[in-house]
């Protein structure tokens, strides 16, 4: 994410929160950045209200062959992470009225 965009997501979330002080509202949001990575690489999993569940999972290794060179290529198993969004979030992405209205 470029300078401009980050700036812009900034003033966005002060300006909902009813804050002028974008230092702040900086050092909450990449406190719960270390804060939800430090939970994940903990628990494997982390949710946040109103938002969805951040999860890690383990994909197990496999092997491809290459069809051009003839060869073999392995990859070793690796983590991976997930997001499943809340039902309000879901819904509102895709315009439906929320289940729970």
């Amino acid at each position: 994410m470029d300078k401009q965009r980050k700036n812009q997501l900034f003033n966005e979330v002060a300006l909902a929160s009813g804050t002028v002080d974008i230092e702040s509202v900086k050092r909450i949001y990449y406190g719960l950045v270390k804060t939800t990575v430090k939970i994940m690489v903990d628990a494997g999993r982390c949710e946040l209200p109103d938002l969805g569940v951040f999860h890690i999972t383990k994909r197990k290794a496999f092997v491809r062959h290459l069809i051009h060179t003839k060869g073999v290529r392995e990859f070793p198993p690796y983590n991976t992470m997930h997001f499943k969004p809340c039902h309000y979030l879901r819904d509102h992405i895709n315009n439906r009225k929320p289940h729970y209205q």
